[in-house]
């Protein structure tokens, strides 16, 4: 082989699949996990449930994020089948949220409620999640039922995505 072949071969070799180039196994299945523009990782490739929302949260990321991406994908695919394996309970306040968004999204999509959602999630003080005394009487009056009920009270617009 000459120069033109062995230089052909080294090209080959230093790129990716997708045309980029590969430095190592981790960037290789970085790439594969998130995309060619990067993005924040996926526990699991497959759908986005309540349960793989949860242990995002369980694992760092921000639930503002992991359970609006969940809410996202619900709304776009609403089945009970994305809610049906209940979350571990570790972080209770989490929990609640969590279970209050279903219950809410269930609502909304008209399937039944059973399973994990029935169960009692009541936090023992209340938890304003906008955080600013200025919006909690406006949060007691908006909250939907499905907040309510856990002792957690959101501004109405809450669940509403753009």
């Amino acid at each position: 082989m000459g120069y033109k072949g062995f230089m052909k071969n080294q090209h080959a070799v230093a790129l990716g699949k997708l045309g980029g180039s590969v430095i190592s196994k981790k960037k290789a299945d970085a790439v594969r996990l998130n995309g060619r523009l990067g993005g924040r990782p996926r526990l699991s490739s497959v759908k986005e449930t309540a349960y793989n929302a949860m242990l995002e949260v369980l694992f760092g990321e921000d639930w503002r994020i992991a359970y609006m991406d969940f809410v996202d994908r619900f709304r776009s695919h609403p089945s009970y089948h994305l809610i049906k394996q209940e979350p571990p309970n570790k972080d209770k306040k989490m929990y609640a949220l969590l279970q209050s968004i279903c219950i809410q999204l269930l609502i909304e999509a008209g399937i039944p409620l059973h399973g994990w959602v029935c169960k009692s999630a009541y936090l023992d003080s209340p938890w304003f999640v906008a955080g600013m005394k200025s919006f909690y009487a406006m949060a007691i009056q908006e909250s939907p039922v499905a907040f309510r009920k856990n002792n957690i009270f959101v501004l109405g617009n809450f669940l509403k995505r753009v």
